[in-house]
């Protein structure tokens, strides 16, 4: 699903999303794979069976199985979600009634939960190396790799185009999307996901949450969590002037502006600025007729 439009296999994906009932047949496969408990099967099993080892026969044989089945089918539903329109999926039913639209969500928000707050959490990121990759097993890191952060992708915008649907036209009540368990997780993590300067790490589950299923939590709390982060960030960048915390307020961004060239000299400053510096406190400093700096009650 990955794949370019115009290549072969996203247009045999296309054909497969809208050719019948394909899409309702995968989901009854995977229905009836799992005793029709999509839930507990969520809740029992995780994306790393995906790879299982080589003596587990028994769970290659059939978790491996199920899961193949659920993949093909979120690759063909994501499909189809691109051109459905809300009266197709709300009044006719397609491609799945609403009530097995639910039975989706439900299944698929604990697949995700689970995936970020694994120890295989770290393929999410484009960048990330698995541990566990050698040299000689390079190659075959690199191909789970790609098929986790697919499926987690997958997965990813599945929810997020259903979610945008339910945001418009609600066919659920609001807890339908939360997972119980998200908010506890996140305040347990904060301590381990500290950095040294205060700020969280990039990998940190708070914000694997928030980026990739912030509906799994209610609206308040993610908004507190997301105030935490900018309030973490904006000290580990701008410092702070309290002199019993060390006082390391940065000196900040410094822009010298001309008072006859305020435009252009305003547009080549920040043309030069780098990301951090956008998040730094900016000083502006106006440079009279005589090229020196003028005075100011904050320092020009």
């Amino acid at each position: 699903s990955m794949a370019a439009l115009d290549s072969v296999p996203r247009k045999a994906l296309i054909m497969l999303a809208f050719t019948g009932n394909t899409i309702e047949k995968l989901w009854i496969s995977f229905l009836n794979s799992c005793d029709l408990d999509s839930e507990g099967f969520a809740r029992t099993h995780s994306l790393e069976s995906l790879f299982p080892v080589a003596n587990n026969m028994s769970l290659k044989n059939g978790v491996q199985d199920s899961f193949a089945i659920l993949v093909c089918f979120i690759a063909l539903f994501r499909a189809h979600l691109l051109a459905l329109n809300d009266e197709e999926l709300y009044d006719s039913g397609r491609p799945l009634p609403l009530h097995q639209i639910l039975r989706v969500v439900r299944c698929l928000k604990l697949i995700l939960y689970k995936a970020i707050t694994s120890s295989e959490s770290h393929l999410f990121d484009d960048d990330s190396t698995s541990p566990t990759t050698t040299k000689n097993h390079s190659e075959s890191g690199d191909v789970r790799k790609s098929t986790y952060q697919a499926v987690c992708r997958l997965i990813v915008a599945v929810l997020a185009d259903l979610y945008a649907r339910w945001a418009r036209r609600p066919f659920s009540a609001s807890t339908l999307w939360e997972v119980t368990e998200a908010e506890s997780f996140a305040k347990s993590k904060t301590s381990s996901t500290a950095t040294s300067s205060g700020a969280l790490s990039s990998d940190s589950f708070q914000q694997r949450i928030l980026r990739f299923m912030p509906w799994a939590m209610r609206f308040y709390d993610r908004l507190t969590l997301f105030r935490k982060f900018v309030d973490e960030d904006k000290l580990s960048v701008q410092g702070s002037n309290d002199i019993f915390g060390g006082g390391n307020r940065s000196k900040g961004f410094v822009v010298r502006i001309r008072r006859n060239r305020l435009v252009e000299d305003g547009i080549t400053a920040m043309s030069k600025a780098k990301c951090r510096d956008l998040k730094d406190r900016m000083v502006v400093r106006y440079i009279n007729d005589f090229g020196e700096e003028e005075m100011g009650i904050d320092s020009g």
